[in-house]
C-alpha cells in the first residue's frame, strides 16, 4: 500500500474495499492538515501531522 489515503478516498476505496481502507487508518496516529483524514503512517497522508494528546 503506497498510495495516499486522501487520493484513495476520492476514488471511493472505502465503498469498494473497506478492509483495505481500515488497514490504512487504524490505529490512527497522523492527521492530514489538508483534508482532515487520519492514518496509521504519515506516508499515507498528503500533509501529515502527528496526533498527540494534551
Amino acid at each position: 500500500m503506497s498510495k495516499k489515503v486522501c487520493k484513495l478516498v476520492k476514488k471511493e476505496l472505502p465503498k469498494e474495499d473497506i478492509e483495505s481502507y481500515i488497514e490504512y487508518i487504524l490505529p490512527a496516529k497522523y492527521l492530514c492538515k489538508k483534508c482532515g483524514r487520519t492514518a496509521c503512517k504519515e506516508d499515507y497522508l498528503c500533509k501529515p501531522v502527528k496526533i498527540t494528546s494534551k
